[in-house]
């Protein structure tokens, strides 16, 4: 329990020749000639080396720890069998479709997995500001959770899209599932209003002066 077998693959995604096979591999990362620091001695050059091109397993396995490592900053309440289930389900599948002993899972794709962390746990609150339905500029927004804490202070000087326009929309993402609260100020005027978040989805709130 808890240990994540990693075999190695090549630049191809085929399994390298010195990576094992068996049931027990869970995921599969790139494992040859990997450019990672180093102080072993070179015989050619004869001195000690900061980096250099290194190929086994033990390449593969940070690949995998790294994951591990941003989906717990994404959602520090992951579990360890959480963990090892995104990260497998995940993965791209390589040689027969599903489960094999080759390459576990697939290669891991570090971009799915923190997608699925995100979608799993997390919820997204997108305020509109607007002054009878134009939208403003200049707005300081605080979201509040249940506790009364502030998770998000944004002063938000502009709300504008790509090309410059307004849109009087801020976007909060990455939030907690559970009732938060938006208080928008701007012009010594202020405006508060509820809003419910939900794991995987969007909560759109509207605040009008």
């Amino acid at each position: 329990p808890g240990v994540i077998a990693v075999g190695s693959t090549n630049i191809r995604d085929e399994r390298s020749i010195f990576s094992t096979r068996g049931g027990h591999i869970s995921v599969s990362a790139p494992g040859e000639s990997i450019y990672s620091c180093s102080r072993t001695n070179n015989v050619i050059r004869v001195e000690y080396l900061d980096y250099e091109y290194m190929s086994g397993t033990s390449m593969a396995a940070p690949f995998v720890a790294g994951i591990a490592v941003l989906l717990l900053s994404r959602d520090p309440s992951l579990t360890p069998d959480e963990i090892r289930s995104m990260i497998e389900s995940s993965a791209d599948d390589l040689g027969p479709p599903g489960f094999d002993e080759s390459f576990g899972h697939g290669r891991v794709n570090a971009s799915r997995a923190l997608t699925a962390a995100k979608i799993n746990h997390y919820g997204t609150i997108i305020a509109a500001i607007n002054y009878h339905g134009l939208p403003l500029s200049n707005v300081e927004l605080h979201v509040l959770n249940q506790s009364g804490t502030v998770v998000v202070k944004s002063a938000a000087t502009g709300l504008k899209d790509a090309e410059g326009g307004l849109t009087g929309r801020a976007v909060f993402s990455s939030l907690t599932p559970g009732g938060y609260q938006l208080t928008a100020r701007v012009n010594g005027a202020s405006k508060t209003v509820n809003a419910s978040v939900a794991a995987g989805e969007v909560s759109n709130v509207v605040i009008d002066f």
